[in-house]
């Protein structure tokens, strides 16, 4: 029974640290593009509607908040200690314009452009990435809410 708590208190407080700094992050950039601000100002009005009466399943098809969301991820990971081993160094034309804040990167590419299945690991690796599943479902929420009644300076 104590091992069921302790997992169930690792997807309560796991999920939702992780999605309030990644909100935290998302808005700072947002504050920062804000052309980016009104296009998903734009996809929330034109995909959900109305935000009081968000139905979650609506939450998929807002596209660029997605490319948002992985932008902020790989800038600012939740989870950023991924154990790895360095053998060499890693050539800047891998990730181009690497610190620019172009969302557009993950638009056909999950992976934003990284060839390497362990290049882009937002949430980490293996069975714990269903905590990270549920934090980036809060954080399309919480996205959505906050910019439909802010706007981030």
């Amino acid at each position: 029974m104590r091992e069921l708590v302790d997992e169930c208190k690792t997807f309560f407080f796991g999920g939702f640290e992780t999605t309030s700094l990644s909100i935290t992050w998302t808005l700072l950039l947002l504050a920062l593009n804000e052309d980016w601000q009104n296009q998903l100002r734009d996809e929330i009005k034109e995909v959900v509607g109305n935000i009081e009466e968000l139905d979650i399943n609506l939450l998929a098809d807002l596209k660029k908040m997605k490319w948002v969301m992985n932008k902020v991820i790989r800038l600012y990971p939740p989870s950023p200690n991924v154990p790895r081993e360095v053998k060499e160094d890693i050539q800047e034309d891998i990730w181009i314009d690497a610190n620019n804040f172009k969302p557009q990167r993950f638009m056909n590419d999950a992976n934003g452009g990284w060839n390497h299945t362990m290049g882009y690991l937002p949430f980490g690796f293996g069975g714990r990435t269903s905590v990270g599943c549920l934090s980036y479902l809060c954080m399309k929420y919480g996205d959505s809410y906050l910019l439909e009644w802010f706007k981030p300076l």
